[in-house]
């Protein structure tokens, strides 16, 4: 295999994986700041909750690492080619300080490092896409129409869903899910026991069944909703509107903080859990 194969390989894999994703290998755009033309390897055309985004993959075919030079450099081309998300596949994989270059980077940019290897197995969410962009954006109502109206839509949209979903726990499960649902989004087993008023064996007894189901995960003694898009989804249609924005700017920024990349993968799941 040469680069090309890789590239053409990259790409096949990119369509299966994302079909409502639009690929666009080999392209060339005119660069904002450099006033040239930019080759891209696979540029991708991004729909993600209404929001219109622009994305780069870089496909690297080393007999080395992926260093933080490298990252560097790319995310120097991503913000001349205007692009909100950049993904680099590599072959021979990538030093700490690179991975660590592409988590930190203060920019409003989606950056991950794929191995070759493990992208079968990767996820392009595209709500953790969004996360530092709406964060951003959400201060006050006033100032996000646009931002409100897609949210809303969006909401909207999956509330039959999510409506199913909650109607299949138990009434214990479901006012548990409504305090992991406020800030601080996290909380210990006591800690709900006396927002409840349930017993800490009760609460634990539920903790465990919903973690067993895929709704919720646990670092240490503290327990949080998995499927981020349940929280966004709970706020907005819980809370009243000026103050249902201001809360989902509070859960944003905690998933900045709480949720970074690790390990290879983005703690963030956009997917609804199945009850069994």
């Amino acid at each position: 295999m040469d680069w090309k194969d890789y590239e053409t390989e990259i790409l096949h894999h990119l369509e299966k994986q994302f079909p409502n994703e639009e690929m666009l290998p080999d392209q060339k755009l005119k660069g904002r700041f450099s006033d040239t033309l930019r080759q891209i390897d696979i540029f991708i055309k991004i729909n993600a909750i209404g929001y219109n985004l622009t994305g780069v993959v870089e496909c690297k075919y080393f007999n080395r690492k992926v260093n933080v030079k490298l990252v560097d450099q790319f995310i120097g081309f991503l913000g001349d080619v205007g692009a909100q998300v950049g993904v680099i596949i590599t072959n021979q994989g990538f030093t700490k300080a690179a991975q660590n270059r592409a988590t930190n980077d203060p920019q409003l940019i989606h950056l991950e490092i794929v191995e070759a290897e493990t992208l079968p197995d990767w996820k392009f969410d595209n709500l953790s896409i969004l996360v530092p962009i709406l964060s951003d954006s959400i201060r006050v109502l006033e100032e996000i129409p646009s931002v409100e109206s897609n949210i809303l839509r969006y909401i909207d949209a999956i509330t039959p869903r999510y409506m199913h979903f909650l109607g299949k726990l138990t009434t214990r499960q479901q006012m548990i899910i409504d305090y992991l649902c406020k800030s601080p989004f996290e909380f210990t087993p006591l800690e709900l026991s006396k927002k409840t008023g349930m017993t800490e064996k009760i609460i634990s007894l539920e903790l465990n069944q919903l973690l067993k189901n895929g709704i919720i995960n646990s670092q240490g003694n503290h327990f949080k909703i998995l499927d981020s898009t349940l929280v966004i989804w709970y706020i907005i249609r819980n809370t009243p509107r000026k103050l249902g924005f201001i809360t989902l700017k509070k859960y944003l920024d905690f998933l900045i903080k709480r949720f970074k990349y690790r390990s290879g993968k983005y703690f963030l799941q956009n997917e609804i859990p199945k009850i069994t």
